[in-house]
This record gives structure tokens, sequence and C-alpha cells, in this order.
């Protein structure tokens, strides 16, 4: 399955690619959320890792574009996130998100998420 990554850190993007990779998703990578969106917004990936803070636009905006145009979201987001706030999430849900995890982040709760996401895409 592919898989779109975004994050403006090279340093994560790398290890989100080795994990991934490893894993046996094929992988593509966005430095921006403007980058992120224009790679999604066509539906070519069902499943993404987006970090939060970026610049030209943020994971949560991208995710609330995408809930927008698709009216039920059928790209599965995961926000990769510092932010840890239960209204901060919230706020993340309520614009579009599907799940989160967050920095620093664990690779096996990592590998599940993604995994979880996956099964649900294919649902």
């Amino acid at each position: 399955m592919k898989i779109l990554i975004a994050d403006d850190s090279a340093v994560i993007r790398a290890q989100l690619s080795d994990i991934l990779t490893t894993a046996g998703f094929q992988v593509s990578a966005a430095v921006d959320g403007i980058e992120a969106w224009n790679a999604l917004r066509d539906g070519e990936f069902r499943l993404a890792v987006i970090d939060w803070v970026m610049p030209g636009m943020d994971g949560v905006d991208v995710c609330a574009r995408l809930a927008k145009r698709n009216k039920g979201n059928s790209t599965y987001v995961i926000v990769l996130t510092s932010r840890n706030r239960p209204d901060e999430m919230a706020q993340a849900f309520e614009l579009g998100a599907s799940d989160y995890v967050t920095k620093p982040f664990s690779e096996v709760e990592l590998l599940a998420r993604v995994r979880a996401g996956k099964r649900i895409v294919e649902l």
C-alpha cells in the first residue's frame, strides 16, 4: 500500500520512511503542508502520516481540506505531533484527522496505528 508522509524535518522524514518501507509500505514524502495537500487532493493516497506543524499549511489544515473535499474523508490521516492536550487532539479530530501519534514517537506504536489505518481503509 502507498503511504504519504509529510514533515518539514528531514530527520523525521527519513525515520518515517525507513520504518514504513521496512514494514512493506511504498512511501512518498512531502516537505510541507502545501506539498502534502497537492499529493493528497487527487486521491492517490488512502493513508498518510502528516506532521501538525509545517510551513505553508499545517497538517490539521490539510485534514480539514481533505474532509471538506471528500465529505467522508476517504484518506486515513494520522497526525504526528508534539501537542498532546485533549482539547488540541479533539480539534484535530473535529477537523478531519483519523488518528494521531505524539512526538517523540515509538516505532511500535506508529506501526500499530498505521496498520490499523490500513485495515480500516481496506474495509
